[in-house]
């Protein structure tokens, strides 16, 4: 562990911090010298910073947890911290660097995961001593480990344990006692070490914020593996969009969505609803399929990583496809608006039009 120190040491000043102030500054970063490494600098457009070597994708925020800051470690082969901060001074960070190649390919992996995370604790309590903090050992949580399942295509070794840490000196003007969890998983060949950190009076509030970071966190995980599975819906809706498996399918895609951290699929706001508005009082019941189609549409465009406006281009396009659907099943049927959509697709304008009727909300 003696490569990871100024990353730890990163984390453990930070932590100081928390524990020591009121109000932590928690847009401050912790004064570390230039040459142990950098700050990294996350996307203009507030989109999730993504791991060079794994691409795990890490959003600006994870349950109540904010991503504030990044460091990039010259000593650690590329190790890297994010600090993420809740409410109520709640702190946690996420380290990422290389596994071994000999130790990531073993058959029998998890001694290895579990004696990671002893070194990490030691390592932690070491420097939470060089902060005037002293680690209650009577309170330490049991080491568990285990596995997270990933979609379908098996599962990483993961282990954790809680460690609570006394100032060194009591008294009415020491800081308070914090809560330390430790969680180290093995994801292809590169660590990922947490540090949830809070002050123990936080109690089941805090607990609440830990256990909703930690599984988004998993799902963060899970990502890559479950995105083929998504795309993979949406192939199969646009070749029957009406039928029962899409729309399911089409469901199923919206209902993930609203629950991960990181997969968000971009709504073009209010821009679209008189559309739907037309549509369900011309065909009633067929907003519903229209906005799928949206859905399906805009939600392939953001499992891509394409921009902004080529998620709204292909979400109106898709939205297009189904209304041409809906016509064939109804001759009959013509919906102003969406014969507007129509046009403004076939010329790669949607986009354009969304765009415009954001800034410009009274332009109808």
């Amino acid at each position: 562990m003696r490569r990871l120190t100024s990353l730890f040491a990163l984390c453990l000043t930070a932590a100081a911090v928390v524990a020591q102030e009121a109000t932590p500054a928690q847009d401050q970063r912790p004064n570390i010298d230039p040459k142990l490494g950098e700050w990294i600098t996350f996307p203009d457009d507030a989109s999730p910073w993504k791991h060079p070597h794994t691409d795990l994708r890490f959003p600006r925020k994870l349950g109540e947890y904010e991503l504030k800051y990044g460091f990039l470690d010259k000593l650690a082969d590329g190790g890297i911290a994010l600090t993420y901060f809740g409410k109520n001074d709640l702190k946690a960070d996420i380290l990422l660097t290389p596994c071994p190649k000999a130790i990531a390919i073993q058959t029998k992996i998890m001694p290895s995961v579990e004696e990671h995370l002893r070194q990490m604790g030691k390592a932690l309590r070491s420097l939470a001593e060089s902060q005037g903090f002293v680690e209650d050992e009577a309170k330490r949580g049991k080491l568990e480990s285990g596995q997270i399942e990933l979609w379908e295509i098996g599962a990483v070794p993961s282990a954790q344990m809680k460690m609570e840490f006394q100032p060194k000196t009591p008294g009415p003007e020491a800081p308070p006692a914090i809560n330390q969890w430790l969680n180290v998983t093995l994801y292809q060949d590169y660590w990922m070490q947490t540090s949830l950190l809070m002050p123990s009076a936080q109690g089941m509030e805090g607990e609440k914020q830990r256990v909703e970071f930690m599984t988004q966190l998993m799902g963060i995980l899970r990502e890559p593996s479950m995105t083929p599975h998504l795309l993979k819906l949406c192939a199969e809706y646009l070749k029957d969009p009406l039928s029962d498996k899409s729309k399911e399918g089409a469901d199923a895609l919206f209902a993930y969505s609203k629950q991960s951290a990181i997969f968000e699929i971009t709504m073009p706001g209010e821009t679209i609803t008189s559309t739907l508005t037309e549509v369900a009082n011309l065909s009633p019941g067929n907003e519903k399929e229209v906005l799928r189609g949206y859905l399906v549409g805009a939600g392939a465009a953001t499992l891509l990583n394409v921009d902004i406006n080529d998620r709204f281009e292909e979400g109106v396009r898709v939205m297009v496809l189904v209304y041409d659907a809906l016509k064939k099943k109804n001759m009959q049927l013509s919906i102003p608006k969406m014969e507007e959509l129509a046009k403004l697709s076939a010329e790669k304008k949607a986009a354009e039009w969304i765009v415009n009727r954001i800034n410009s909300p009274l332009v109808d």
